[in-house]
């Protein structure tokens, strides 16, 4: 505490002891303003995406039902329109590759379409 009582070296250590714990203060104030911001921006980004993604979902699950998709074929589907390769998706739902290529055939012939090109072309979402 600052007493008049002490000597003034004591004070002046005092105050600036005061000045340097109002300067963090203040800093933490600063970050935490920051802090939120930055936190008020990421679940703001994050709604959008949950957004774009239940659009997504919606649209493929259209998709599914007017074309008679198995669930499977579905996901199969879901990957191929992000981009994936059939390697890839073989890998991400760890089935065998010819099970890939068997579901993709399956997935053209009840879309009407010859590639993947075709397929994102015309489904894509």
């Amino acid at each position: 505490m600052l007493a008049m009582e002490e000597p003034i070296e004591k004070q002046h250590n005092n105050i600036a002891r005061i000045a340097t714990n109002l300067k963090i203060l203040r800093q933490r104030l600063y970050d935490d303003i920051q802090l939120r911001a930055l936190l008020e921006d990421s679940i703001e980004t994050l709604s959008l995406i949950n957004e774009e993604g239940s659009d997504r979902s919606s649209k493929l699950q259209e998709v599914a039902h007017q074309y008679q998709l198995t669930n499977r074929e579905l996901q199969v589907l879901d990957l191929l329109l992000s981009g994936q390769r059939p390697q890839i998706i073989s890998k991400q739902l760890s089935i065998a590759l010819n099970t890939v290529r068997r579901h993709l055939s399956a997935i053209f012939r009840k879309l009407n379409v010859k590639s993947q090109v075709e397929c994102i072309e015309k489904f894509g979402v």
